[in-house]
């Protein structure tokens, strides 16, 4: 128990400070860059603005820190001859291989809270002020243009495009003032004109109102992910919009996508951690400068690929699931080979005993 706690508070150790010093080189650059400027046209700087970044830099730059700390640590056990010391007591190192995995797998459930729930509120109140926008949305049944999208949930100066509610062969087209959700698929259009045309695109209908109740199922939650805000929704509402996309027959590589990275980046902190596992059977010291060159080369690698994966899925080259764990795919075949591999090795050097 002690040994293990040891490894936990070790690597955690190491993560911290890495985290903290590579958060704080991110930040400072980013203030030096902008100082310049602020400076030129006799702006305040506001600080408080870069802890807002302090969230979104952790999650983007955390992977290679995990890695980064795993590797530092097997080189720390190595130099002192700590990795040895634990074999020998009954320690084997695929359970410190484990246990280092456990941290990495704890650092992607905070990765993932910070960017599924804690960066959207952020992201949410740095966008308050800037709520009106146009907004357009085409699927096969339903269109939809506004001159402004007002958050959460009104529109000024709507059209839509809908199948009517009486017949589903028939065409509504309905032109407002203002538009508002009041929830389950239910939007209240005021002050507009309502045209309803046959299927042969033969006008039927034409009636004035001053309030209209339709059930139109393209919700603001869609709305808002079309609009390119798709980093103010939290998990359930991005979830939510992926759903509804599906109901309505909308097939969005870039959502779907990025629902799944969602999940995915903050998860390469474990997956990240399989690399690790030929370095196990190195007994030799390993330098500082080996460390840090082998760490960076390996995940500079490893987001290549993952960048590769995601390029694809948001192209719709490949389905967005396969594109976006694709690397995680490759670490995990690697590491049941691997472990495989020195299984038997280990199982023939017992048999030649």
């Amino acid at each position: 128990m002690l040994k293990t706690r040891y490894v936990f508070s070790s690597f955690l150790r190491i993560f911290s400070v890495s985290a903290l010093s590579f958060i704080g080189i991110f930040i400072f650059a980013r203030i030096m860059d902008d100082l310049s400027d602020s400076i030129k046209l006799g702006e305040k700087l506001n600080l408080l603005r870069y802890l807002y970044d302090v969230p979104s830099v952790f999650v983007e730059i955390s992977p290679i820190i995990t890695f980064l700390s795993g590797m530092f640590l097997l080189s720390e056990m190595l130099k002192h001859g700590e990795l040895k010391t634990l074999e020998i007591s009954g320690i084997s190192f695929r359970k410190i291989f484990y246990l280092i995995s456990a941290c990495g797998l704890l650092i992607s459930a905070a990765s993932f809270y910070i960017r599924n729930f804690a960066m959207p509120r952020l992201n949410a109140s740095q966008d308050a002020g800037v709520q009106e926008c146009p907004v357009n949305f085409s699927s096969p049944g339903y269109l939809l243009h506004a001159e402004r999208f007002l958050s959460p949930s009104s529109l000024r100066q709507v059209r839509i495009s809908m199948p009517a509610e009486a017949d589903n062969a028939a065409i509504s087209v309905v032109k407002a003032e203002s538009a508002s959700y009041t929830g389950e698929g239910r939007w209240v259009f005021n002050n507009g004109t309502q045209w309803i045309f046959d299927k042969s695109g033969i006008l039927r209908k034409t009636s004035d109102f001053r309030s209209l109740s339709l059930d139109f199922p393209v919700t603001p939650d869609i709305l808002s992910a079309s609009e390119e805000r798709i980093s103010s929704l939290s998990f359930p509402e991005l979830k939510r919009v992926v759903n509804g996309m599906k109901k309505l027959g909308i097939s969005s590589p870039r959502i779907r996508s990025h629902f799944h990275e969602r999940t995915a980046y903050p998860l390469l902190n474990f997956f990240l951690l399989f690399i690790l596992l030929p370095f196990f059977s190195v007994r030799k010291k390993i330098s500082g400068i080996l460390v840090i060159s082998s760490s960076i080369l390996l995940a500079f690698a490893a987001y290549g690929i993952y960048a590769f994966g995601s390029g694809l899925a948001v192209s719709g080259k490949i389905p967005p699931a396969a594109g976006v764990w694709m690397l995680h795919v490759l670490a995990g075949l690697f590491m049941l080979f691997y472990t495989r591999a020195s299984s038997m090795a280990e199982l023939k050097r017992n048999a030649g005993v």
